[in-house]
Formats: C-alpha cells, structure tokens, sequence
C-alpha cells in the first residue's frame, strides 16, 4: 500500500462537509476570514501546514483577489467536516496518521489515560453517588 501523505491532496478541491472557518493564520484562536458552509467549495489546495497547536491545515486562496495579494485562508484539518472527493481516503488517513504519531509521542497509556480518564472517573463518581441520591429521592 503507497504512503498517503498530505503533499498528495495538493492542487485538489477541498469541498466543506459542515460548517468550516477559515482562518488567518494557521491556528484555530486566529481570526476567522471566511465561513464554508455544507457542500461549498471551499477552493484548490495549494500548500499545507502544521500549525501551533499541532494540527494540519491546508492552505487555500479564497477568491482572485487574495490570490493576487498573496493572501492565504487556512482550514484546519478535520475529516468530520472537510472532504477532497478526488482522493476521498486522504483526509481519513491524515487522521489516522496523526493519531498514531500521538500515540507513538506520549505512548499508549499516557495516550489513552488521557483521552478516557475524564469519563472513567465521571463514571466511578456515579456509581459512588448513585445510592445516596436514590436513597434521598426515595426519602422525600
């Protein structure tokens, strides 16, 4: 199976899959200069980069006339909301890739702890609680 890279979804058309914001620079606290909404095409792909907050986004020019000033709009990247129907199993192996380059960074445990410890404890909270607040309930 060939590596699936984003430099492969270069020059193609980035078509929006919910509503997406396009961004100033390439960071998700940026202002927003434009707003994609379902089926809209969003424009050619001309570069993509990994911003600082660790996320990849594609570099697009909105119109002609950001063209011509050399101004770029950036979409971050997102599966649930983007797609490049000429290469349609890029953007899910993007994702793929990038989850498993996390893993391989903070390791499995770390990786998982973090992800899925909120709602572990969330859920012992409940069960710990959930007699004390039946009992109550029943007591009223």
């Amino acid at each position: 199976m060939p590596t699936l890279t984003a430099d492969k979804v270069v020059y193609h058309e980035l078509y929006a899959k919910a509503n997406v914001n396009g961004y100033q620079y390439p960071n998700t606290s940026s202002t927003v200069t434009y707003t994609y909404t379902n089926g809209q095409d969003i424009g050619n792909i001309y570069s993509w980069v990994t911003g600082s907050d660790g996320n990849v986004y594609w570099m697009i020019y909105a119109n002609d006339a950001d063209y011509q000033n050399q101004t770029p709009t950036y979409i971050k990247h997102d599966s649930s909301q983007i797609t490049v129907p000429d290469v349609p199993d890029i953007i899910a192996q993007i994702d793929a890739d990038k989850k498993a380059a996390d893993i391989a960074k903070e390791g499995v445990v770390a990786y998982y702890t973090g992800k899925y410890l909120p709602y572990i404890v969330g859920a012992i909270v409940l069960v710990i609680l959930a007699p004390t607040i039946i009992n109550q309930i029943k007591k009223r």
